[in-house]
């Protein structure tokens, strides 16, 4: 799955943002969709809601251009502190392994989702607890792998954006009219 997405990553690089906004909500949307699911997991709790506030911010930028510029640099800013929690990269301010903190949260998912199913059991844990920390690992890493499209459409959102629609500040269907004949 990483290979695929880097792969993506140098292809979407290479030919440019195409339709930035629509690849912006679905971003969006992934961001909030398995950002909901990790909230479920009381170590992914925070992690989670974070990557629906930052969801839901690309949803209102891209869809309302709220903030304009601001709200454009704050969301390159927000995404790419994002990315760097998930990675477990910010050494300065913390380390998150977020696959050990999983890993070891496992052995009392049973008691937080009270479940006592001992005939069903794996290693004298529930399979439901082992597959539900699966897919939020998985989770984690999808959602750690799309953020680099979000920041590349950021960046051609904002470079389009700066070379203007070239309306020059006139309203549809007005024209420009030169009444001085001299």
């Amino acid at each position: 799955m990483g290979i695929l997405f880097a792969l993506g990553w140098f292809a979407l690089a290479f030919i440019g943002g195409g339709p930035v906004d629509i690849i912006l909500m679905a971003v969006a949307l992934i961001d909030g969709v398995f950002g909901i699911l990790l909230i479920f997991l009381p170590v992914t709790a925070y992690l989670g809601l974070f990557y629906v506030a930052i969801g839901a911010f690309t949803l209102a930028v891209t869809k309302h251009s709220l903030g304009g510029k601001a709200g454009m640099y704050f969301l390159i800013a927000m995404t790419i502190i994002i990315f760097l929690l998930t990675a477990g990269l910010t050494f300065i301010a913390f380390t998150i392994n977020y696959f050990d903190l999983i890993e070891n949260y496992i052995s009392s998912c049973e008691a937080d989702m009270n479940i006592i199913n001992w005939e069903l059991s794996y290693w004298n844990l529930d399979t439901r607890c082992e597959n539900w920390a699966l897919f939020t690992a998985f989770s984690v890493f999808l959602l750690f792998l799309v953020q680099p499209i979000a920041l590349l459409e950021l960046f051609f959102k904002k470079s389009g954006s700066r070379s203007g629609s070239g309306s020059g500040g006139h309203h549809a269907g007005q024209q420009n009219v030169n009444t001085n004949p001299q």
